[in-house]
């Protein structure tokens, strides 16, 4: 950090604020980036008089300019392009099978990242070709890395313990299942992130390693209670894909209570349960809003552990009521799922102290 300038910055968002307070010291390029995106306003008398602050410039239609993939778009919709400004490079590595609920958290991640300042470059197995591709990063991201063929995880392998710095994003419990490959990767990591206090003590237990936990990031103005949706009393939403989440508990509640109606989201077949079942394919995610402002209940009551759940919050800022057990990482967190203001403002925070967390971390 040597010869970095630090100004302050007056923030203008209320997850911010809330969170840091209504100033913040901040290294003057991710400051510069900030107030391009509307994040924070610079305390000018904090920058050398002679420092070149016009390096943040509007394109001007017709005319050449940068075409650089970093152009960004501030809230009044004008666009700046970034020039010559030192960002923290991160290697965000993640298996891309299919786009499921831990993919759409680490695109919202990655979101607030950018936001912040953070130079984000993502590495799957279809991008990953060689070692040149990892030499800029300053820091590495591991989110799930089951799909990297063997040549693939030697070259990610290689950089991590060369001295890379790198935190480890934990989504799931699969790595309790390799623990003569997960005990280095835990230990060695800066930072250990996992989805829910459940999930933390679970791999502390498993695994001896130790970290933090933070609810997954959602994109809390997509979800809440859609207008045009009329939430039918006794109505019930049941998840059953991906990964057939049913289970024995749901089908007990589900003949447990007849005076319910349930929709099951499935892509599968069920047990014949009763009358009172509706099958249904699973719905984009730019429609679940709709689909949960229908329904009074979530119910969700799965028969193995599961880390976090995204669709428990989901559910919970469109007004569902929600029906969960242990097994539920998110549960474990004992929200009040029912005040849906103080859920959308902790849930906001949360990716921001996700990247403060990894921005404290030297490189």
């Amino acid at each position: 950090m040597n010869g970095v300038k630090i100004v302050t910055v007056r923030l203008l968002e209320k997850a911010l604020i809330d969170h840091y307070g209504p100033t913040r010291r901040i290294e003057l390029d991710k400051a510069l980036l900030g107030e391009a995106k509307g994040k924070w306003k610079i305390i000018r008398e904090d920058i050398d008089q002679h420092y070149d602050t016009r390096i943040m410039f509007p394109d001007i239609p017709g005319q050449e300019g940068d075409q650089s993939p970093l152009t960004r778009a501030d809230v009044h919709g004008q666009t700046y392009a970034t020039k010559e400004i030192k960002k923290k490079r991160i290697g965000w590595i993640q298996d891309l099978v299919r786009v499921g609920g831990a993919e759409i958290s680490n695109q919202e991640a990655r979101r607030v990242g950018s936001d912040c300042g953070f130079d984000i470059m993502v590495i799957t197995p279809e991008s990953l070709q060689n070692n040149d591709q990892l030499k800029s990063v300053d820091l590495f991201v591991l989110n799930n890395i089951f799909h990297f063929s063997q040549e693939q995880m030697a070259v990610i392998l290689r950089a991590i313990y060369s001295g890379t710095p790198y935190v480890k994003y934990e989504h799931d419990y699969r790595e309790l299942q390799r623990p003569e490959f997960s005990t280095k990767l835990f230990s060695q990591s800066k930072l250990n992130i996992f989805l829910s206090p459940k999930h933390l003590k679970d791999y502390q237990e498993g695994l001896k390693c130790d970290g933090l936990c933070l609810p997954l990031a959602i994109d809390v103005s997509h979800f809440k209670p859609a207008e045009k949706e009329e939430r039918k009393k006794n109505s019930a939403l049941i998840f059953n894909a991906p990964n057939r989440k049913l289970g024995g508990s749901g089908e007990e509640f589900i003949k447990g209570h007849p005076e319910m109606m349930f929709t099951i989201l499935s892509n599968n077949n069920v047990p014949a349960l009763g009358a009172n079942i509706v099958l249904s394919p699973p719905v984009p995610y730019k429609d679940l809003p709709a689909l949960y402002s229908a329904h009074e209940h979530l119910v969700h009551l799965p028969d193995r552990d599961w880390a976090g759940e995204r669709i428990i919050f989901e559910a919970a800022l469109c007004g569902c009521k929600i029906i969960a057990n242990d097994h539920v990482g998110h549960m474990s967190w004992k929200r009040d799922l029912a005040d849906v203001k103080g859920l959308a403002e902790w849930l906001t925070q949360a990716p921001y102290e996700f990247w403060k967390r990894i921005g404290e971390i030297e490189t």
